[in-house]
């Protein structure tokens, strides 16, 4: 292992390991859904699915295989998977289904991507 790497701690700080502890245990189910977010986001193409819904809140799959150049059955599986993770929520018109960002989630999403936000747009 490389020195520069290794903890040349002197004292435990059992305090601040305790402290740090409860704070892991109190946000763990937090942690494990941001995790699994995140985790949906680290594929590109989903990650343009809810960057092009936050800008466009209502989209459908044919608006999705337009802009993603991608056949209908590829943009549903993405579209499963950010459903099924509870990232959006789907709305069927007529024989047209609509997708959104969840709303509890818009504004956290749209922070981190860089989007403004304005909570009086919505599906």
């Amino acid at each position: 292992m490389d020195e520069a790497l290794a903890c040349c701690r002197q004292e435990v700080d059992e305090n601040t390991l305790v402290l740090a502890q409860k704070v892991l245990d109190k946000k763990g189910v937090w942690l494990q859904e941001c995790s699994d977010g995140f985790a949906l986001l680290g594929n590109k193409v989903r990650l343009d699915i809810v960057y092009l819904l936050l800008n466009f809140p209502r989209l459908c799959v044919c608006d999705f295989c337009d802009l993603l150049k991608m056949s209908a059955p590829a943009v549903s599986q993405h579209l499963r998977k950010l459903k099924d993770g509870r990232l959006l929520f789907s709305k069927k018109e007529g024989v047209t289904v609509f997708y959104a960002v969840r709303e509890e989630i818009k504004p956290k999403l749209a922070n981190y991507l860089d989007i403004p936000y304005n909570k009086d747009e919505s599906c």
